[in-house]
């Protein structure tokens, strides 16, 4: 099997100086955060039926927004696409 030396990595802490190194391009897809978890509750609880409203709401939602506003993923990338 050929490789063409592209690899895409999704995660929402990517974006940290020890690992921006590696990165050749980093794309941010921009979301308010209570849209991103309204979004995640549906998903946990139609899909994957395994509502976790108490974690998206606490322990989630706080370390979300600590990664925001100490690393500022969105000015790091090199592409934003709004997907409000």
């Amino acid at each position: 099997m050929q490789h063409s030396g592209l690899l895409i990595i999704e995660g929402v802490g990517l974006f940290r100086p020890e690992l921006a190194k590696y990165l050749t391009y980093k794309i941010w897809v921009d979301v308010p955060q209570e849209v991103a978890n309204a979004r995640g509750k549906k998903r946990d609880r139609e899909v994957h039926k395994n509502p976790q409203d108490a974690k998206w709401d606490g322990p989630w939602k706080r370390n979300d927004e600590e990664y925001f506003n100490e690393y500022k993923p969105k000015e790091m990338a090199d592409l934003v696409i709004n997907n409000s």
